[in-house]
């Protein structure tokens, strides 16, 4: 990832790919213990507000969360995810009651 970063955003890689990748494995770590703490049968689920450039859903969805990211403006390195990865571009309106329906 850190070698392609560069030919598709403009971004630093040392700090995003390294960051997300931080951040992943806390929450990857976090969510096993909590599985084996409650018993749960599957996998957390997760949406990443403000995710930008999308790498820490794309990380989380191939380690098997379903989740999806949104922002309000899409990043061309989302392309480079495939289809595997749900990221929408739209805003988050708190009083908008549709946006979790199955919350």
């Amino acid at each position: 990832m850190v070698e392609i970063w560069p030919h598709v955003t403009m971004t630093d890689p040392q700090k995003f790919v390294y960051e997300d990748v931080a951040i992943a494995t806390y929450l990857l770590l976090l969510w096993e213990d909590e599985r084996e703490q409650k018993q749960l049968p599957s996998k957390q689920t997760f949406v990443d507000l403000g995710c930008g450039n999308g790498l820490l859903v794309y990380i989380l969805s191939g380690e098997g969360h379903p989740g999806w990211g949104i922002d309000v403006r899409k990043r061309s390195i989302w392309d480079v995810y495939g289809d595997t990865v749900t990221l929408k571009e739209t805003a988050v309106m708190p009083s908008d009651s549709g946006l979790f329906p199955d919350a």
